[in-house]
């Protein structure tokens, strides 16, 4: 009976395992527990994409006419939330220019907790809000563009995406921040060393935006 039962228990805990390692069914438009890409090379969450042009994102967050949008463009994956993928901060391919904090428009997906290097495709509506510093600080909490100093509200370009799908590139390494992101930028803060994040408030698990 008893090696029966830990059998069972054994059983339960690979499945478990296994279902954290795989892109969870999303079909239900509920989010599943944090997942992991693993050997994946590529994934699509959402629907395939409905523009076929593809905006370069510098040329994104540099034209006032491209703010409540919807867009189709690439970067390159930042960060991404490090509580269940809520959501990824992309970068130019090229670099230079401003970072795009990117979502589920409807919350019928998550993002991959191992994605960050990887480039990213994003299909959805571009924004720009200002956020209160306890809204930045709840992101820089979870993995947003660690060391940015936050002293008082910032303008952040966001994609709600309907689309989004996920692929291996040349290989890139991140850091707490590369040196283009850590330079002043106004209005929105500014990006130091990642000894900073010490300083970044601490907030509960991601979940209402």
């Amino acid at each position: 009976m008893q090696s029966t039962s830990r059998a069972l228990l054994l059983l339960s805990s690979l499945a478990l395992a296994c279902a954290h390692s795989h892109p969870p069914d999303h079909s239900t438009g509920l989010w599943e527990l944090p997942w992991r890409l693993g050997q994946l090379k590529s994934i699509r969450l959402g629907p395939p994409f409905r523009l076929s042009l593809v905006t370069p994102l510098a040329e994104i967050t540099a034209s006032p006419g491209l703010i409540n949008k919807v867009v189709r463009t690439r970067g390159r994956i930042a960060s991404v939330c490090n509580e269940a993928g809520c959501w990824i901060d992309i970068w130019p391919l090229a670099g230079g220019g401003e970072g795009v904090l990117v979502n589920s428009l409807d919350k019928s997906f998550s993002h991959p907790l191992d994605c960050v290097g990887r480039i990213a495709e994003v299909e959805g509506r571009h924004s720009l809000r200002t956020y209160p510093p306890e809204r930045t600080r709840h992101w820089a909490h979870h993995g947003w563009r660690s060391g940015l100093q936050i002293r008082g509200p910032i303008k952040v370009h966001r994609i709600e995406a309907t689309t989004v799908e996920i692929r291996s590139g040349p290989a890139q390494r991140y850091g707490a921040a590369s040196e283009q992101q850590r330079k002043p930028m106004a209005g929105r803060g500014t990006f130091t060393t990642a000894s900073d994040r010490s300083k970044v408030q601490v907030s509960p698990p991601c979940g209402v935006w």
